[in-house]
């Protein structure tokens, strides 16, 4: 018992009795030796080791071909940028320099009287716009306006007048006469001003701006409006059910108001969509119609210029150019002042039927239609769910059962799957070369959707619709600013292809609008409350980080240091072996002066004298 205190004081507990039980239960734990554990620690580590090397190498081996293929089409991209970007800004340069001196010079050349003839012009045009800005504080302005809608009003009714008239002969004439006239105004402006025209047509963005950025705008808040007329009665609800928590002893009252105010909102809204919801629904489906009749125009042209011998030899000839860019003009005109002169008559029912929209949805949605069911509708939805949906679906259940994948993921990919139904067969074009694809991502970007559209019924399919549009413009106009970046891409068609096709999900568009609509109400281009910071939008995400790899200033200044102490080193070494040039130079300028002398004693003093290196 001694022995054990003396040993170890502080496991005095430990006796002879219970000592063997002890030794028995630690030889029962089968704890290794230390020499077992560290070998086959170092044993394990080694493995762990060369499998990662393995690995490693096979990864190596695998995708070093194509990261070094990425490296040189971006390096010489880059390169090719680089250059064509300086030699831009090298050529603007140059011309904006050149610019000023011919305008300075031009003004020096001017006599006093051209030099006060200029300054009349402009101060006519200053004169003008501020007298503009007076008559507009002035009555005069209100009362000009007034006359000339109401003259406008005369002309309007005058000619529905004789619309009446004609329609009493014939109803066919009576709903042709617009166009008539219209078709009148056209050969006119082509035979009696031809440049205008073409100056218009070319110089101009008329006809962009007519047929994209004006419905584009329109469509955008159209669906802004619609969407903030149905989230009030929410908000209305809301914010009285937080006024009534305030007090406990006007709870009674505060119901009472929140169900008279909400009632008389629903009863406005009911109004709202007896009275002007033709209105609303007119406009909406004016507006879906219109962007089915641009996607089909677009679609057209597309075509004919993927067709080989059409492409070539018909759509690039300067005639067949400037044809259908006047044809594009003129159409989009024709749709839009047809729609202000016959769509807003509410007394004859048979002028808004002969609308160029109304026109179109009679003859060209039977079309689109049509393809559609040859090419989208080959598989039918019974039995594309009987043999691909349904079994996907228990197998995804399986997946979600064992958790191997999240409800949220299996009802997303159940949409995907429900959704390639219509994409089966022009997705067969991603396994052919990139000119057999175009006409896949054509297909995709403009007949799908078309057909998508004209098959919407009710306010919530049409509006999902309209905002799949809004995104297709700005996808739209995204590819078309990365064109010349993506031509230098391999299977660059084959992602457009994949991005058209997930861009037309009804999910996305939801998703994806519900971002872009935050978006412009964060920035304050649309109206409504938001509940990010302007800091936290995706935009300023972006931007933060653009800014964030590009070189600051500071990096700028340690170059520049950098390059300063390089240039002081190479300054220090050169300069002794400059000064050994010149010393041995001057030394044997010496010795042959001395070798030229005329006495040979003289000639060996000075050599003696001279000094040697």
């Amino acid at each position: 018992m001694k022995s054990f205190e003396i040993i170890a004081p502080y496991f005095a507990w430990v006796n002879k009795e219970n000592f063997p039980y002890i030794v028995q239960v630690y030889g029962q734990l089968d704890i290794p030796f230390w020499d077992d554990y560290s070998e086959s620690f170092h044993q394990s580590s080694t493995d762990v080791i060369q499998a990662f090397q393995s690995s490693f190498k096979f990864l190596d081996l695998t995708f070093r071909p194509f990261l070094q293929l990425l490296f040189i089409i971006f390096s010489g991209l880059f390169e090719v940028l680089l250059k064509q970007g300086l030699i831009s800004l090298q050529k603007g340069s140059t011309q904006a320099k050149a610019g000023t001196i011919w305008f300075y010079n031009f003004q020096r050349s001017l006599t006093k009287e051209q030099v006060l003839g200029e300054i009349g012009i402009v101060g006519f045009f200053f004169g003008i716009y501020f007298l503009r800005k007076w008559l507009k504080r002035q009555t005069y302005w209100a009362r000009a306006t007034k006359w000339f809608s109401n003259q406008k009003k005369k002309v309007k009714k005058s000619y529905t007048n004789a619309v009446k008239r004609l329609s009493k002969v014939s109803l066919v004439l009576a709903m042709t006469v617009p166009h008539l006239f219209f078709l009148g105004i056209v050969v006119a402006s082509k035979i009696l001003m031809p440049r205008a025209l073409e100056w218009v047509v070319h110089e101009t963005y008329t006809t962009t701006t007519m047929s994209l950025c004006y419905p584009f705008f329109s469509t955008l808040l159209l669906i802004h409006g619609r969407r903030q007329e149905d989230k009030s009665p929410d908000e209305n609800t809301t914010l009285l059910a937080k006024d009534g928590e305030i007090s406990a002893g006007k709870a009674t009252k505060s119901k009472t108001v929140a169900e008279l105010k909400v009632s008389s909102t629903n009863k406005s809204r009911m109004n709202k969509k007896t009275s002007d919801g033709s209105g609303r629904t007119d406009s909406a489906s004016f507006w879906l119609q219109y962007w089915i009749t641009y996607s089909i125009i677009q679609a057209f042209g597309q075509f004919c210029h993927m067709v080989p011998v059409f492409g070539r030899f018909v759509a690039k000839h300067p005639f067949f150019q400037s044809l259908s860019a006047e044809f594009k003009l003129f159409f989009f005109v024709w749709i839009f002042t047809m729609e202000a002169l016959m769509g807003g008559n509410t007394e004859e029912a048979f002028l808004a039927q002969a609308t160029p929209l109304k026109l179109t949805t009679r003859y060209l949605n039977p079309v689109i239609l049509d393809l559609d069911t040859v090419v989208s509708q080959a598989i039918s939805a019974a039995k594309w769910k009987k043999l691909v949906f349904s079994k996907a679906q228990r197998v995804l259940d399986v997946f979600v059962m064992v958790r191997l994948l999240s409800e949220e993921r299996k009802d997303w990919l159940l949409h995907i799957l429900e959704e390639s139904r219509v994409l089966l067969i022009p997705s067969i074009t991603l396994m052919m070369p990139s000119f057999a694809t175009q006409f896949g991502v054509a297909y995709v970007q403009y007949i799908v959707p078309s057909a998508k559209s004209a098959h919407a019924r009710g306010a919530n399919s049409q509006l999902m619709f309209l905002q799949y549009w809004v995104l297709h413009c700005i996808f739209l106009g995204l590819l078309t600013w990365l064109a010349p970046l993506l031509w230098w891409i391999p299977f660059s068609t084959h992602v457009m292809f994949i991005a058209w096709c997930n861009l037309s999900f009804p999910k996305t568009i939801d998703k994806y609008y519900g971002v872009l609509e935050m978006e412009l109400i964060t920035f304050g281009i649309l109206s409504g409350t938001s509940g990010i910071a302007v800091n936290d939008t995706h935009t300023a995400q972006l931007i933060n980080a653009i800014s964030k790899r590009l070189p600051s200033a500071q990096d700028g200044d340690s170059i520049k240091s950098a390059t300063a102490t390089d240039g002081k080193q190479a300054s220090s070494v050169s300069v002794p072996n400059l000064r050994s040039e010149k010393s041995v130079t001057s030394l044997s300028s010496a010795r042959e002066k001395d070798a030229n002398s005329t006495s040979p004693g003289a000639g060996d003093a000075s050599v003696a004298s001279s000094p040697l290196p």
